[in-house]
C-alpha cells in the first residue's frame, strides 16, 4: 500500500475524531505503525476500567482502502468507530472485567480465540496463546453478545503470575469453557443440491454425512459459528472426526470461523493448499487464519503440520 501524504492526513484526521469521541473516558489513543509486511498501521484505544483497562484496535489501512474505494465516506468511517468505541466503553463498565485478577472468579469466563499468528503478531506479543504452525489459539475473556457483537477481551500475560497459574493449566480450562460456550457442530457442504443444512451435533449423534461412502468434505465450525476454526482443537472433537470417517483427515482452515474436514484418501494436501490459497485472496484479513495444511493422525490422535 502506498503510505502518501494523504494517507498520514486520514490517519490524523481519524486519530482526532477519536480523540473527540473519548474525550470524558480518560482513554488514551495511541497509533502503532506496521513492524513489518504481515502487520498493519494500527490505531489503539485504552479504555479503563476499575481494575484494568479494555483495549480496542482498528486497522487504519483497511479503513484507508473503503474510503479510497468509495466503500465507505469519512463521516460512515466516524459513525461506524464511534458506534464500536461506545460498545467497548460500555463493556468497561460491565465489571466482568473487573474481576480479571482474581482466577476463581474469572475462570469460567475463559475461552479461545483462533488467529493467524504471523498476521497478528503484536496484538499477540503481550496475550497468552497455545501455537500450531502459523495459528495461534489466544486466552480470552468472553463478555458475550452486545448489539448484536460479539464481545471479548484478551488476557495480558501478565496475569499468569498474579493468579499463580501455568499457562497449560489456564489453556486446558479455556479451551473447554469454549467447548461449553460455543459447541462443535458439522455441516454437509457436499449435498447434491447445494443446500446447506442446519447444524449437526455429532459428539453423540451420527448424522446422515457420515453414513455415506464419500465422508469427504465436511464442515467443521461452532453453533452459532463464532470462534468457529477452534473446534477441531476442542477435547476429543479430532478423535470422535477420525473415528466417524473411519480415516486420518486433513484440515484447511476457511476463516476464522470454519473448518473443512477431507478424508485423506480422497484428496491430496497440495489440492487443499491450493484451495486455501484462493480463500486467502478472497478473504478479508480479520477473518483469514492460515494457508496451512494440517493432518489429524488417528494413530497418533494429534494434530500436525503438513510440510
Amino acid at each position: 500500500m502506498n503510505k502518501n501524504a494523504k494517507y498520514y492526513e486520514f490517519v490524523e484526521e481519524l486519530n482526532q475524531e477519536v480523540q473527540r469521541l473519548t474525550k470524558d473516558w480518560e482513554a488514551d489513543v495511541i497509533f502503532q505503525p506496521a513492524t513489518g509486511p504481515d502487520t498493519d498501521d494500527c490505531l489503539v484505544v485504552e479504555i479503563p476500567s476499575k481494575d484494568g483497562k479494555g483495549v480496542q484496535r482498528f486497522h487504519v489501512e483497511e479503513i484507508y482502502r473503503d474510503l479510497m474505494t468509495g466503500d465507505a465516506t469519512m463521516k460512515n468511517i466516524v459513525e461506524e468507530v464511534g458506534k464500536t468505541l461506545d460498545l467497548g466503553y460500555r463493556v468497561s463498565g460491565l465489571g466482568i472485567l473487573d474481576d480479571v485478577n482474581c482466577y476463581e472468579k474469572i475462570r469460567g469466563f475463559l475461552i479461545l480465540r483462533p488467529f493467524n499468528y504471523d498476521a497478528n503478531t503484536e496484538k499477540l506479543e503481550n496475550g497468552i496463546f497455545y501455537q500450531i504452525g502459523d495459528i495461534a489459539l489466544a486466552l480470552y475473556v468472553n463478555i458475550g453478545n452486545m448489539e448484536e457483537k460479539y464481545v471479548s477481551s484478551m488476557v495480558n500475560s501478565e496475569l499468569l503470575s498474579i493468579w499463580e497459574k501455568k499457562k497449560d493449566e489456564v489453556i486446558e480450562t479455556a479451551i473447554r469453557n469454549t467447548y461449553r460456550l460455543f459447541p462443535p457442530r458439522v455441516v454437509d457442504v457436499s449435498s447434491s443440491s447445494f443446500e446447506v443444512t442446519e447444524n449437526q451435533e455429532f459428539m453423540q449423534t451420527v448424522p446422515d454425512i457420515f453414513k455415506t461412502e464419500q465422508r469427504y468434505c465436511i464442515f467443521l465450525s461452532t453453533e452459532n459459528c463464532i470462534n468457529g476454526a477452534i473446534a477441531v482443537f476442542m477435547p476429543g472433537v479430532a478423535k470422535r472426526l477420525g473415528d466417524l470417517i473411519g480415516n486420518d483427515f486433513y484440515i484447511g482452515f476457511l476463516s476464522t470461523e470454519a473448518a473443512v474436514i477431507h478424508n485423506r484418501n480422497f484428496i491430496s494436501p497440495g489440492m487443499v493448499r491450493e484451495g486455501l490459497r484462493f480463500q486467502r485472496a478472497c478473504a478479508i484479513n480479520d477473518d483469514f487464519l492460515s494457508e496451512k495444511v494440517f493432518l489429524y493422525s488417528r494413530e497418533r490422535d494429534q494434530i500436525e503440520l503438513v510440510e
